[in-house]
This record gives C-alpha cells, structure tokens and sequence, in this order.
C-alpha cells in the first residue's frame, strides 16, 4: 500500500499544476499507471486547469501474493478540486469519491504501481 500511497502524492504535486512530465510521476507508477495520470494531466493542461488540495484514501488489498498486490480505494476528492486559470472552481459538484483499482508489483526489489482504474465519480 505505500506504493500505491507514495504514487498519489507524487500525482497530487503534478496535479498542482498539471505537469505531466513531473519528475516525481514515475517515481511509484509505471506502464498504464504511469500513463493513465500522464493522460489525465495533460487533458487538464490543455484546458488550462489545474488542482488544489489533495485527495483521501481508503485503501484495501483484495489479492496478494509474493509479488503482486490488487488494490480497492474509495478515493475521497471532495478537498482535491479543479480550478481554471482565473482561479474559478470547474467542478459543477465539488469533489466526490470513487473506486480506484490498482495492481501494484514488485519489481528490481521495489514496489511499483503498474495498472490503475478510475471509476466514474460517485461510485463508492
């Protein structure tokens, strides 16, 4: 779990200003983790929008073996909004949680966030 922990801290500083090539993203994600916040990052760039705050977690392992762990998170975004770049707030509802659905591998004796699933907001 603190991979996967450490990897949204690493997302929530780039989420500040939407730098998807911040030097922290590949510090606990790789492979479609890694490019799926790239992707959400780089959406947000584009349409000038930027986070502030962070999101809460409540993690739970639903697999696990020796070398991987299948993680459910009811992430709570409700402190972790968007904003445009008059500083005007984007989201219609403020925040909300949602199921997240990472794999998390160790790999080169380190563990890493290798997948993540962003389920629509409102979902848990």
């Amino acid at each position: 779990m603190t991979a996967y922990l450490a990897m949204w801290e690493d997302a929530t500083v780039a989420s500040w200003t939407s730098d998807a090539n911040h030097p922290r993203l590949n510090d606990h994600a790789t492979d479609e983790a890694l490019m799926l916040l790239e992707f959400v990052l780089e959406e947000n760039a584009g349409r000038q929008q930027v986070s502030q705050g962070a999101p809460k977690h409540d993690v739970q392992v639903v697999e696990s073996s020796a070398e991987r762990r299948r993680l459910r998170d009811c992430m709570d975004e409700t402190d972790w909004l968007l904003y445009d770049s008059d500083g005007e707030l984007v989201n219609s509802v403020p925040g909300s949680h949602r199921w997240v659905h990472a794999t998390v591998e160790r790999r080169d004796a380190q563990w890493i966030v290798t997948d993540l699933v962003l389920e629509e907001q409102a979902t848990c």
